[in-house]
């Protein structure tokens, strides 16, 4: 089984600069918004975003007051030892990207949209075809986009080019050793 989607609370005072962010950076990512309600009587908003494949997977809310959600965090003090006391532990949140390329110009993009760096795109020595970055959305929550091409997944995707090679050659030599 695999993880049909997931949400993230914030405060409602800290969605719009949140929807905002994830708007601009999931975009290039091919996501597009799928359904966004707000119920002023009920003080709930809720944003939803669809992958390319059409699939909802994931999802803004805030709802009640701004003590039940996420708050808007300083980049300034974020990762002092008063900001780390003060606030909870957040989320992490992986997107795929199809290559390298688009790691490195999501990354470049959500700093300009207003994330705070947590590691610049590059290969994670915690395993071989690993290449990600990570960077802080506006409520403290870690979010990674990764492209991830281990070394055998880069052989059977060869494997076709490597066969159809060799069937040729013995096709040539065949023919050679048939006419000569």
């Amino acid at each position: 089984m695999s993880i049909d989607h997931v949400g993230l609370s914030v405060g409602p005072s800290a969605f719009k600069v949140t929807r905002d962010f994830y708007l601009a950076t999931l975009k290039p990512l091919g996501y597009s918004v799928f359904m966004e309600k707000k119920d002023k009587e009920a003080g709930v908003s809720l944003i939803g975003f669809k992958n390319a494949c059409h699939d909802p997977n994931f999802w803004l809310q805030a709802g009640g007051d701004d003590s039940t959600g996420a708050q808007l965090i300083d980049p300034a003090n974020y990762g002092t030892e008063e900001l780390r006391k003060k606030q909870p532990v957040r989320s992490h949140v992986a997107f795929t990207a199809p290559s390298r390329k688009v790691v490195n110009a999501w990354y470049h993009n959500a700093l300009k949209a207003g994330a705070i760096d947590n590691g610049p795109p590059g290969e994670r020595s915690y395993i071989k075809g690993y290449y990600a970055a990570y960077v802080i959305d506006p409520v403290g929550n870690n979010i990674e986009l990764v492209h991830f091409n281990p070394y055998w997944l880069r052989a059977i995707k060869a494997a076709p080019t490597i066969l159809s090679m060799l069937v040729g050659f013995a096709g040539g030599w065949l023919a050679y050793q048939y006419y000569h």
